[in-house]
């Protein structure tokens, strides 16, 4: 009997320890469903979170290459945040961590987004602006265009005005040239005469030079209509038997210009006389207190730069 008692004491003992033990390991079956579940709670925010913000990030793409890298870029960023959390969650189990770190995913994801809308924005704004300035170098080069054409319409212009202008000059300078010829006072009758100047001032000619104190040119002027001078200026040109005008400027000897072929002329002695479109005899003396070379003597009369007449007188 007291055997029979202790088996029954032992095996008693033992069936309320395994009901003990069932009980504890019924609770923590329990328990490790719970963080299971619970854990499982916590996946599935995380990947809604995650797939909410990349979606949203994938419908931001567009046909701009630099924003779809950033995108990219930013995507891979919550993915690593991502793994982090995965990590707390199963790794760890530091649940109250990883719903931490899914608030900071998913304001990540808010400031990515709000990154996104605003390159958006300032792309759209610099479309716009690029379109405007399109526009504008559009109507500034239809604008430079139409300057250009009117700059060479002008300039068509400019040079058939100077064409023009210059053809005017031409027909002016040659009318000009045509008065001036027509108005040239023409002379005849040009004779030379040496004189001796005695000393009372009485005259006597003389044929042989050196005799011979002044030279007289006389000639008569011709009728002439056309010009409007009451007074006629005549330039006297004398040149020697060695071909050299004579000339003393103390004396009125100067140059006059040649309006025939442009050459400078120099003169003897030049004189004015009040002229009445009509014939008049006029004599200009000659007097260089030198004396004269024997020989022939070249004699041209000048008006208006043009040569009015010319004559050879001798002196023996």
């Amino acid at each position: 009997m007291p055997i029979m008692a202790i088996a029954l004491l032992v095996m008693a003992s033992i069936a309320g320890y395994l009901a003990f033990d069932r009980s504890q390991l019924a609770e923590s079956n329990s328990h490790f469903r719970e963080m299971v579940k619970e854990a499982e709670v916590i996946q599935a925010d995380l990947q809604i979170s995650y797939d909410e913000v990349n979606e949203r990030l994938d419908n931001m793409k567009s046909d701009n290459v630099e924003l779809n890298a950033l995108i990219e870029e930013q995507k891979a960023q919550l993915s690593k945040q991502k793994d982090k959390v995965n990590s707390l969650i199963w790794t760890k189990k530091a649940w109250q961590e990883a719903k931490n770190e899914i608030a900071a995913l998913e304001e990540m994801g808010a400031k990515y987004l709000e990154e996104i809308a605003t390159l958006k924005d300032e792309n759209a704004r610099l479309a716009d602006d690029n379109v405007s300035l399109k526009q504008e170098r559009n109507v500034l080069s239809e604008r430079v265009a139409r300057t250009v054409e009117e700059n060479e319409e002008l300039a068509a212009k400019k040079v058939e005005l100077e064409n023009y202008t210059s053809e005017l000059s031409k027909e002016r300078d040659f009318l000009s040239e045509k008065v001036d010829i027509a108005s040239v006072v023409k002379v005849d009758d040009i004779i030379g005469t040496g004189y001796k100047v005695g000393k009372k001032g009485n005259l006597a000619k003389r044929r042989y030079a050196k005799y011979v104190d002044k030279v007289s040119i006389c000639f008569t002027t011709d009728v002439n209509l056309v010009t409007d001078n009451e007074e006629e200026e005549f330039y006297l040109r004398i040149i020697d038997p060695l071909g050299e005008t004579m000339a003393i400027e103390d004396l009125g000897s100067g140059v006059l210009f040649d309006a025939q072929d442009g050459t400078s002329v120099r003169y003897t002695t030049s004189g004015a006389i009040d002229y009445a479109n009509n014939e008049q005899k006029v004599c200009m003396d000659w007097q260089p207190n030198m004396r004269w070379a024997k020989g022939t003597y070249e004699v041209e009369i000048y008006n208006k730069g043009y040569k009015a007449g010319n004559t050879q007188f001798q002196l023996k």
